[in-house]
C-alpha cells in the first residue's frame, strides 16, 4: 500500500527533528481535536439554527437574531482553529521530503581526494541539518503565535459559556424578543473542552520552543531520524499481559463497534423527538437541557477517548523510547547486564515497566470516575416522562423522550462494560506488580537427582579403592542412613567394611541434601 508508505515518509520527516512534546502535540491534535470535532461535535451543531427559537412569528426576526448570537458557528471557528494550526507543520512536511538533492562533489584529486570528498559531503549534510532544524522552530513559533490568537478569539466570541436565553432587539423584530439555544449546556461543556486543550497545546508549543532551541544550539545534541511511526515495532505489546489484552478487545468490540454502528442511529434524531405538551418557543429547548445536559452518546465518547489516553501516551512514549535505542548499545548493554538483568538495559525494562502501571492505574481511575458520572447523571434507567417549569414554558409541562426503553438498554448495557473493564484494569494492575516487581525464590535444583549423583560418585570411588568390596546400597534400599538438608556425614564410612579395614574416623567431604 503506497500510501501509507507516503504517510509514513512524512511523518518521518516532521518528527525527525521532533523532541517528546513534539509528538505530544501531534497526538492532542489528532485525538483531542480531530477525532472528537469529526465523530461527536458534527450532530451537536448540525441543526444549531433549526433549533434555534424565538418567542416570535416574524419573518427575518429568527436569522438576524441567531446571526447576532453566533456570528461565526462554534463548530466551523474549530475548524479553522485546526487548519491555521496546522498550516506550519504541514509547510515544514512540504519542504523536508522535496529537499533538494545535494550537488555531486568535485572529481577526486589524486591524493586524498576520497577523504576530501567525504568531508564536504559531511560539511553538507550538517548545514542542511542545522538548516531544517531552524525551520522546524519556526514552524513551532508560528503554531504557538496561531494558537494563542485562536484562544483569546474564541475567548472573545463566546467567552466561557454558552447562554441559554439572547434577548434581542433587532430590525425586523417588533420588540425586544426572547431567543433560546438548542443544547446550552452541551455546547458549554465543548467550548471549555476545547479552551482547555487549546491552553494545553499551547504551552507544550512553547516548552517544546525553548526546548528544542536549548538542546540543538546549546548542546549541539545529534538528532538521529526515528522510524517510530512504522507499523512493524510492536513497542507498548511486551508489557502488556493478557489482561491488558482483554481490556483492547473490550474497548475495540464492545465499546467503539457498538458506538459507532448501532447507537449513532439511536440518539441521532433525540432532540428532534423529543416532544413537550406546549407550542410556547423555547421551552423545549430548555426542557430538553435539564432532562440531558450532555447526550449519553457524546458522553460515551469521551469516556472512550478519556481512558484511551493513558493507553495512547504510554504507546507514544514507547515508540519513541525504541527510536532512541541504537542496535549496537542494546546488545552491548545486553551482554554487560548478563542473566541477573541489571545494567542500562534493565534499568529501561523496569522504568518502562513502571510506566505501564502508572498507565493501568490512571486508566482505573478515569473509568471509576466516569462510571460515577454516568450514574450521577443519567441513574440506571430513562424516564420516558420529565416534568418541566423552566422559563419560557407557561406552566408546569410534561416532555417525553423518544425509545425510553432502548436507551434504557444501552445505558445499563454500556455500565456493565465499564464495571467489567474497570475490575479488569484492577486484576491486571495487581497481577502486573506482582508479576514484575515481587521477587520470587528460584526452583532449587532436584534434590533427588543431587541425592542419585552423589550415591554414583560414592559408587565410583568405592570401586577404585584397593581390596574395597563395600558396596554402597543404592537410593531407596533399606539403610541405617540418614539423608538429611544440608552437609551431613556419611554413615557408610564410619562402619567397618568386610575386609578388615578401618573406618575413617574424619567427616567425609560428601554432600547429600533432601
Amino acid at each position: 500500500m503506497g500510501e501509507w508508505d507516503l504517510i509514513g515518509q512524512l511523518f518521518d520527516s516532521l518528527q525527525a527533528h521532533s523532541p517528546m512534546l513534539g509528538r505530544f502535540w501531534l497526538f492532542l491534535m489528532l485525538v483531542f481535536r480531530i477525532v472528537i470535532l469529526g465523530t461527536v461535535a458534527t450532530d451537536l451543531f448540525d441543526d444549531e439554527q433549526e433549533e434555534f427559537a424565538c418567542n416570535t412569528l416574524q419573518p427575518g426576526c429568527k436569522q438576524v437574531c441567531y446571526d447576532m448570537a453566533f456570528p461565526i458557528s462554534m463548530y466551523r471557528f474549530w475548524v479553522f482553529h485546526i487548519i491555521i494550526i496546522s498550516t506550519p507543520a504541514l509547510l515544514y512536511l512540504l519542504r523536508s521530503p522535496t529537499r533538494p538533492a545535494t550537488t555531486p562533489p568535485p572529481p577526486a584529486t589524486p591524493a586524498g581526494g576520497k577523504w576530501e570528498e567525504r568531508e564536504e559531503r559531511k560539511e553538507r549534510e550538517e548545514r542542511e541539518e542545522r538548516r531544517l532544524r531552524r525551520l522546524y522552530l519556526v514552524n513551532v513559533a508560528f503554531r504557538l503565535v496561531a494558537e494563542v490568537a485562536v484562544l483569546l478569539g474564541q475567548w472573545r466570541l463566546y467567552g466561557f459559556k454558552v447562554d441559554a436565553q439572547y434577548p434581542c432587539s433587532r430590525f425586523p423584530c417588533p420588540y425586544t424578543v426572547d431567543c433560546f439555544v438548542s443544547r446550552p449546556a452541551e455546547k458549554t461543556i465543548f467550548l471549555c473542552f476545547y479552551f482547555a486543550v487549546g491552553v494545553v497545546s499551547g504551552v507544550s508549543s512553547l516548552v517544546e520552543l525553548f526546548y528544542a532551541a536549548f538542546k540543538w544550539f546549546c548542546q549541539r545534541t545529534e538528532t538521529r531520524p526515528a522510524d517510530e511511526w512504522s507499523m512493524r515495532s510492536g513497542g507498548g505489546k511486551t508489557h502488556s499481559p493478557m489482561l491488558g489484552r482483554f481490556w483492547l478487545f473490550l474497548m475495540l468490540v464492545f465499546r467503539i463497534l457498538i458506538l459507532g454502528t448501532v447507537a449513532t442511529d439511536l440518539f441521532e434524531d433525540e432532540q428532534e423527538e423529543f416532544a413537550c405538551n406546549t407550542l410556547q418557543p423555547g421551552c423545549k429547548q430548555v426542557c430538553y437541557d435539564m432532562a440531558f445536559p450532555i447526550s449519553m452518546y457524546r458522553f460515551w465518547v469521551f469516556h472512550i477517548v478519556l481512558i484511551s489516553t493513558p493507553a495512547l501516551l504510554y504507546l507514544l512514549y514507547v515508540m519513541h523510547h525504541l527510536s532512541k535505542k541504537k542496535p549496537d548499545a542494546t546488545r552491548d548493554d545486553t551482554a554487560s547486564s548478563g542473566h541477573a538483568g541489571g545494567g542500562k538495559v534493565g534499568r529501561e525494562e523496569r522504568r518502562l515497566r513502571r510506566l505501564y502501571l502508572v498507565n493501568v492505574a490512571f486508566r482505573l481511575v478515569a473509568e471509576v470516575a466516569v462510571l460515577l458520572g454516568q450514574l450521577w447523571l443519567y441513574g440506571f434507567k430513562v424516564q420516558a416522562h420529565f416534568p418541566c417549569s423552566r422559563f419560557p414554558c407557561p406552566h408546569t409541562v410534561d416532555c417525553f423522550v423518544s425509545r425510553p426503553a432502548e436507551k434504557t438498554i444501552f445505558l445499563c448495557f454500556y455500565f456493565a462494560v465499564g464495571v467489567v473493564s474497570g475490575v479488569s484494569s484492577l486484576v491486571e494492575l495487581f497481577y502486573a506488580a506482582i508479576k514484575w516487581f515481587c521477587p520470587r525464590p528460584r526452583r532449587r535444583c532436584s534434590y533427588l537427582s543431587q541425592n542419585l549423583s552423589n550415591w554414583r560418585r560414592e559408587e565410583e570411588e568405592g570401586s577404585m579403592k584397593p581390596g574395597g568390596g563395600g558396596k554402597v546400597p543404592p537410593y531407596g534400599a533399606p539403610s541405617s542412613m540418614k539423608l538429611k538438608r544440608g552437609p551431613v556425614r556419611s554413615s557408610g564410612v564410619r562402619k567397618t567394611s568386610g575386609v578388615g579395614h578401618k573406618s575413617s574416623r574424619h567427616p567425609s567431604t560428601r554432600i547429600y541434601v533432601m
